[in-house]
């Protein structure tokens, strides 16, 4: 197991939210073979978990999939982009749903953006329809 499924799954544990393991795993994969390794998913998916422990324990009653549907828009690595282009079309990689491994070609452009991609409000729906 790697490193990060291990951390991942200590994390989930704590906030007693398993059934979170496959979906993150499959995003935080989405983002493998990224030509930038500045922005880390992976990091930032277990920073993100290990501050809602805190606010857990404060507090049981809080709803960690609010929490994590505010949150997870946020992280820096829906800033990074890829787009395929073949003569006038253009494709943009969704890491939603694409793992960027299959999304690359030739003609592939990686840049960042100041917002997110997918846009803020489709990651909520995302992560309200994945973490339960």
């Amino acid at each position: 197991m790697s490193d990060f499924n291990a951390s991942l799954t200590t994390v989930l544990d704590k906030l007693q939210k398993g059934c979170w393991q496959e979906p993150l795993q499959n995003l935080a994969n989405n983002f493998d073979h990224y030509p930038t390794p500045e922005f880390d998913i992976r990091e930032e998916l277990l920073s993100m978990l290990w501050g809602f422990t805190e606010a857990h324990e404060a507090d049981p009653q809080i709803p960690l999939s609010t929490f994590v549907a505010i949150r997870l828009p946020k992280l820096t690595s829906w800033t990074l982009r890829a787009t395929n282009i073949a003569g006038d079309q253009h494709k943009t990689w969704d890491p939603l749903s694409q793992p960027f491994i299959e999304f690359k070609d030739s003609s592939t452009h990686t840049t960042q953006a100041t917002s997110a991609h997918p846009a803020e409000d489709i990651i909520k729906r995302w992560s309200r329809d994945n973490l339960k």
